[in-house]
């Protein structure tokens, strides 16, 4: 890889990192508390007795590990002056869940993921491999709700 191709390739990665937390924290901060979250929430889901954890899908893992994440990191780098206040959880998860989810997703894939896993339809029973599902692998091509 030549230096041109590997700084393209480091700013598409610093795009997808919200820009209220890569003000207040540095990269290396940031991939701590994603490492410790992922741990945690790996442990909770493991040896969990709540079916819900236990059996989590691979989107709703994700979520768990950044909604940790984030959680930590606001307790311990932000204080009342510097707070980062969503009006809503919709604005919250679009400008903070869905950009780290897309930021950390291929390592949470590559750690936890199977491309064969098999994605069942919550409204209509549908089913199809995630590896098929295009760029929206959790969206119902057929009734169109998300599952997770």
């Amino acid at each position: 890889m030549n230096l041109q191709e590997t700084i393209r390739r480091v700013l598409r990665e610093e795009a997808q990192i919200p820009l209220p937390i890569k003000r207040r924290l540095s990269s290396s901060d940031l991939e701590e508390a994603f490492l410790i979250s992922l741990d945690r929430i790996d442990y909770e889901r493991r040896y969990s007795k709540m079916y819900i954890i236990k059996n989590a899908s691979l989107q709703t893992f994700a979520k768990m590990v950044i909604d940790d994440m984030v959680t930590d990191l606001e307790q311990e780098y932000f204080n009342d002056e510097n707070r980062i206040y969503f009006d809503n959880d919709e604005t919250y998860h679009e400008e903070i869940r869905v950009p780290l989810m897309n930021y950390f997703s291929n390592r949470i894939k590559k750690r936890y993921g199977s491309k064969d896993a098999k994605i069942v339809c919550q409204e209509c029973g549908w089913s199809w491999n995630l590896s098929d599902g295009g760029d929206d692998p959790y969206t119902c091509h057929k009734c169109h709700p998300e599952n997770e």
